[in-house]
């Protein structure tokens, strides 16, 4: 029997997807296959925009007799991806991996990685239009792009306060382990446009290897803090970078600041008694 190529195993999909529209409204690729050049061993990512009335049911029922050429060795369960959408994710006898991006209208949101996704079959327009409309990467850098990486800084900075004081090291140290993904996340927005903490797939982080070890703290305390601070503070270095931006206000930045002082408040008080 011929070995699938990965050539094949697109096309098939392709097939196999265009047969469920409806209820597929739309569907693109994406990555690589957006621009034709994918390499041997690219997964291939496939974005469908579903009918918003029947969405939550459509994703829960997922794939509706959608078939591979081959058998799946492993298919995982339903997750959700931030600015991506609901995802499923198969992998196929020879180490290739087709996922499966689900939205709807309300769902879709503008993130710089949409302006790679090109729609093989759209049945309304929507899809192709919103697509069409998006800003430019620079312009959703500037925007949505710094609002997001401005949120997630002061929401983990308030976790840290919070763990701190309950005085509860496990918790803590994670919470710098996602600091840590928000401070690489903050270094690729300068690079490239794109803010994706949840992502590990680091290819160049575009920081220093021993700077981004010098904030993995140990078990003690006075690491935690010492490591927290300097996270702090290179995130505050580069947000301060993006300026101007209106998610940038000198509210943001004192209760950035503020959450610091507080766990260090936090350790002095541990250390005095």
């Amino acid at each position: 029997m011929k070995q699938l190529t990965r050539h094949d195993v697109l096309s098939q999909q392709i097939s196999e997807l265009e047969e469920a529209c409806p209820p597929i409204e739309a569907f693109g690729v994406g990555g690589s296959d957006s621009e034709n050049s994918p390499g041997a061993l690219s997964d291939i990512d496939f974005f469908l925009f579903l009918p918003t009335d029947r969405f939550l049911d459509l994703v829960a029922t997922f794939p509706w007799g959608i078939g591979h050429p081959v058998t799946p060795v492993a298919r995982a369960p339903l997750s959700f991806l931030p600015d991506f959408g609901f995802k499923y994710a198969f992998v196929l006898p020879a180490g290739l991996t087709v996922e499966y991006f689900l939205n709807c209208r309300e769902t879709l949101s503008k993130h710089p990685m949409r302006l790679r996704t090109r729609v093989v079959h759209d049945t309304t327009g929507y899809y192709t239009d919103f697509l069409a409309g998006l800003p430019d990467s620079q312009q959703l850098t500037s925007d949505e792009q710094t609002a997001r990486a401005a949120n997630e800084f002061l929401l983990e900075c308030l976790l840290v306060r919070k763990f701190a004081a309950r005085r509860q090291p496990l918790p803590l140290i994670y919470r710098l382990d996602r600091l840590r993904l928000v401070l690489l996340g903050l270094e690729e927005l300068s690079s490239s446009g794109y803010f994706s903490p949840h992502g590990a797939d680091r290819r160049d982080v575009g920081i220093e290897e021993r700077l981004l070890l010098d904030t993995v703290p140990t078990a003690s305390e006075r690491s935690i803090l010492t490591c927290y601070r300097k996270l702090h503070g290179l995130c505050i270095e580069r947000l301060e970078a993006l300026k101007p931006n209106k998610a940038l206000t000198p509210e943001f930045f004192f209760l950035a600041n503020q959450t610091l002082e507080d766990v260090v408040a936090v350790f002095r008080e541990e250390t005095k008694a």
